[in-house]
C-alpha cells in the first residue's frame, strides 16, 4: 500500500478529517476531532494506529513490523510497517479497528451526529452513483439517436420528398437509396462498362478531379466495396527491440510500385476519437497479425481501448 492509497482509504471513512497539526510533514487523520492514524507524508514507510492494549501485544510478538507507536501512548499505539510482514490486508484492518476504537470513544452526541453524517454521505455516494450511471446510460444513446436523426433529416432533403404539394418524411433516403441500388445493378452489367471506360478516361483528362475522384472512391472501396483494405488487423512495433505496440491494419503488401522492398509493408494505424490516421511503411518483421474481428479492433482504437472486444473464440452454448 501507498500514501495515496492509504489516505484514499482513511478518507472514504465517514466524517474524517486530515490536517498537518505538529509540522509540515506529519499527516494526521481524525474523527470526531481525535486521532486514529498518523504518517509521514516524506517517509512513508509506517503508520501510527490506535489499538486494543491486549491486540497491541499480540500483534507485537507476532509480526516485526509492528513495534509500540512512535513518540506514542505504548500501550494504545502501534507503529506498522508498510515494507515488513504486515499484509495489506492485515493493515485495512488494523486501520478499521483504530477508527472503530475512537469512534466508540466518542460522546454519544458526537457519535449521533457522526451517524448522521455517515448517512448523509452514504446516501450522497449512492445518489452520486445513480447520477452517474444515467448519464452513462442516457448520453450515449441520446448522442446516437441525434446523430442519426440529423443524418437522416440532411439527406432526405439532398432529394425532393413532396408528392402533388405533400412531403413526405423519409422519401427523400428511399428515394436515393433506390437510385443507389438501380445504380450498382447497372454497374455490374455488360453494358454499363463502355461508359464506365470512357467515363474514367474523360477523368483522366482533369488530373486534379481525377485525383480527387480516385481518392475517394479508393477510401469508400476500402469500406464496403469487394476490395476491403482494413481487414488484417495487427500488432505493430514501429521500433526494433521496442516494448510499445501500436494497432493498425495491414492495407498494402505488394508496394513493388513505389520501388519499395518486398520485405515492408503499409500499415495505417488508426488514430483515436479521430477519423484521422497514419500510414507506416514498415518491415513484415515487425508485424504481427491478430486473431481478431476487424471491425472489433477499428471500434477498440477510436474508442481509445475503452470498448470491449467480444471474444469470437467463445463455444456456442448450443453446441455439445
Amino acid at each position: 500500500m501507498n500514501i495515496e492509497e492509504f489516505r484514499d482509504y482513511c478518507l472514504a471513512k465517514s466524517a474524517v478529517t486530515e490536517g498537518f497539526p505538529f509540522d509540515n510533514r506529519t499527516l494526521v487523520f481524525k474523527v470526531g476531532g481525535k486521532m486514529f492514524a498518523l504518517c509521514d507524508v516524506e517517509d512513508f514507510d509506517g503508520v501510527n494506529l490506535k489499538c486494543d492494549p491486549e491486540r497491541a501485544v499480540e500483534l507485537r510478538e507476532k509480526y516485526t513490523g509492528v513495534k509500540p507507536g512512535y513518540h506514542m501512548s505504548k500501550v494504545h499505539w502501534n507503529t506498522v510497517s508498510i515494507n515488513g510482514d504486515v499484509s495489506d490486508k492485515l493493515l485495512i484492518d488494523l486501520i478499521d479497528h483504530s477508527y472503530q476504537l475512537v469512534l466508540l470513544s466518542l460522546p454519544k452526541k458526537t457519535t449521533r451526529t457522526n451517524r448522521i453524517k455517515m448517512t448523509f454521505n452514504q446516501i450522497s455516494r449512492r445518489l452520486l452513483g445513480y447520477l452517474f450511471r444515467g448519464i452513462l446510460l442516457s448520453v450515449p444513446l441520446a448522442v446516437t439517436i441525434y446523430v442519426l436523426y440529423s443524418a437522416f433529416v440532411a439527406i432526405d432533403h439532398v432529394v425532393p420528398s413532396e408528392v402533388f404539394g405533400v412531403e413526405i418524411p423519409g422519401l427523400g433516403i428511399l428515394t436515393l437509396i433506390v437510385t443507389f441500388i438501380v445504380l450498382g445493378w447497372l454497374g455490374g452489367t455488360i453494358l454499363a462498362q463502355p461508359f464506365i471506360v470512357y467515363f474514367n478516361r474523360l477523368l483522366g483528362q482533369v488530373p486534379l478531379i481525377k485525383t480527387l475522384y480516385d481518392s475517394i472512391k479508393d477510401f469508400l472501396s476500402a469500406f464496403v466495396g469487394q476490395k476491403k483494405s482494413f481487414n488484417v488487423p495487427v500488432l505493430v512495433k514501429l521500433v526494433e527491440n521496442s516494448e510499445v505496440e501500436q494497432l493498425g491494419f495491414v492495407t498494402a503488401k505488394d508496394l513493388s510500385a513505389l520501388q519499395i522492398d518486398s520485405d515492408k509493408v503499409a500499415v495505417y494505424i488508426p488514430m483515436s476519437f479521430s477519423v484521422a490516421g497514419h500510414v507506416y511503411i514498415i518491415p513484415k518483421s515487425f508485424v504481427k497479425q491478430i486473431d481478431a474481428k476487424a471491425p472489433e479492433v477499428m471500434k477498440f482504437i477510436v474508442s481509445g481501448g475503452v470498448t470491449t472486444i467480444e471474444n469470437h473464440h467463445d463455444k456456442n452454448p448450443n453446441e455439445d
